[in-house]
């Protein structure tokens, strides 16, 4: 329809995927590397405090 109503002719969903695929990509890969990030937290145990405090 926006082809028709503004007279372009091109194709304006090309424009539009080309602004949310980056942005669907990005959340992608923000999901992932917090999910990561919560598995790598919840597999390993923390260290002794004490050996925290001398590091």
């Amino acid at each position: 329809m926006a082809d028709v109503f503004t007279g372009w002719m091109w194709n304006v969903g090309m424009f539009e995927r080309a602004v949310i695929y980056p942005i669907m990509i990005g959340h992608a890969l923000l999901g992932s590397s917090v999910a990561a990030t919560q598995r790598r937290h919840t597999t390993d145990p923390l260290p002794p405090l004490d050996a925290r405090l001398a590091s």
